[in-house]
């Protein structure tokens, strides 16, 4: 289900004070409802999300694969070095983070996707995306609800590099509101369904 900026923004996250700068793209909900009487927490969701961290399919695969392929021709994400945050000094938003709380380099690996991990708290997760033509923020919190079950919420951030990057993301932004991320809640609906009947059934 789509939310508003306003829904994520009221929560009290810990992205809100690290990417204050950043432009909030999309927040949803995930078509999921967890138990967490049954061990269903947010570690057990972020477990079935990294398993199941895979391209998507139909259309919007085939949306993804096409973007895959203007990269390679147009060059868009080589780099020899990490780039800056558009506007900043840092490379990627851990260097925002109290330097207590930094996880290392050594534990900071790309998904299928390309994103790498700023940080996982109790109830927070954030990874990160950087190209030549945005640096882009996914965020997922772990909401509980009043008749004692849980869900999860995700928001997008970005920024662009330029005029170029905000007219990509303008131009894309169809695409994503109306086929991506529609596509993506179906998709981890079914792989939540799929991955709780598993854990549950070793469990007995």
């Amino acid at each position: 289900m789509r939310l508003t900026v306003e829904h994520h923004k009221q929560r009290a996250w810990r992205i809100h004070g690290l990417a204050d700068d950043f432009e909030i793209d999309e927040v949803w909900a995930y078509p999921i409802i967890a138990d967490p009487s049954a061990g269903e927490d947010f570690t057990f969701f972020v477990d079935m999300m990294t398993k199941n961290a895979v391209e998507p399919g139909g259309v919007a695969g085939l949306l993804f694969k096409f973007r895959l392929f203007l990269g390679r021709v147009f060059r868009w994400d080589e780099k020899d070095e990490a780039l800056p945050i558009p506007g900043c000094e840092e490379t990627s938003l851990r260097g925002r983070l109290p330097e207590n709380d930094r996880i290392s380099n050594a534990d900071v690996t790309a998904d299928p996707l390309g994103f790498e991990l700023v940080y996982h708290i109790e109830n927070e997760r954030l990874v990160e995306l950087s190209n030549s033509t945005v640096h882009a923020a996914l965020h997922v919190g772990w909401v509980f609800h009043d008749d004692g079950m849980a869900g999860a919420e995700m928001a997008v951030y970005w920024k662009p590099r330029g005029w170029f990057g905000r007219l990509y993301m303008a131009l894309i932004a169809p695409f994503r509101v109306y086929i991506v991320y529609p596509s993506l809640m179906k998709k981890v609906a079914a792989d939540w369904a799929s991955f709780r009947a598993s854990a549950h059934e070793k469990n007995g």
